[in-house]
Order: C-alpha cells, then sequence, then structure tokens
C-alpha cells in the first residue's frame, strides 16, 4: 500500500535520528522538564509531548553540529554522517526539526 511504502521511506529517512536516540545521554532535559513542571503542573500528557518535542529537537541539533564541528565521535560513537553520509545526515537533521 502507498501509506505502508511511505511509512518504510520515513523509517529509512529516521534512521540517523533514532541511531542517535539509542546512545546512552545524561538525561538532564527529562530531568529539567520535570523540575520545571513542579511549578507548571501540566497534564502528564502535555509534559510527555513537551519532553518528546525537546528531545527531537536536541537530537536533531546534535546531527547538525556533528557536521558543523567534523566530529568523529559522539558519545564515543561513531558520529551519525560517518555511518550514514552527509546528505542523510542532514536531511534527517532537517526532517526531525520540522516533525517536533
Amino acid at each position: 500500500s502507498i501509506s505502508g511504502a511511505l511509512r518504510s521511506e520515513e523509517s529509512v529517512l529516521l534512521e540517523p535520528f533514532n541511531y542517535y536516540a539509542k546512545m546512552p545521554g545524561k538525561g538532564i532535559r527529562p530531568k529539567m522538564i520535570e523540575a520545571f513542571n513542579m511549578w507548571f503542573k501540566l497534564a502528564p500528557d502535555t509534559l510527555a509531548k513537551i519532553a518528546d518535542i525537546t528531545q527531537k529537537l536536541h537530537n536533531a541539533s546534535l546531527m547538525i553540529d556533528d557536521i558543523e564541528d567534523n566530529s568523529l565521535l559522539r558519545r564515543g560513537t561513531p558520529v551519525a554522517h560517518v555511518v550514514y553520509g552527509l546528505p542523510q545526515t542532514l536531511n534527517t537533521a532537517n526532517y526531525v526539526y520540522f516533525l517536533a
């Protein structure tokens, strides 16, 4: 089906993003979001959306930053543009910006 083919293409496009998402991080953003919510008292579903958007923007910006800095490693692991190539990594990061 057409919708199945588009989902398949999107999963290929998102591979560099998912590659970064699997890397262990410090978990600072989720902790900060929870801390700010002590004041804002947002509903759990709203807070989950904010956390998801924040994580997407952060990981997409890391992909771009690694390209700009010509980095070879991120968190001790080869960077996305080394693994997936510069064009796919740029396209993925820009796509994730729009998703967020």
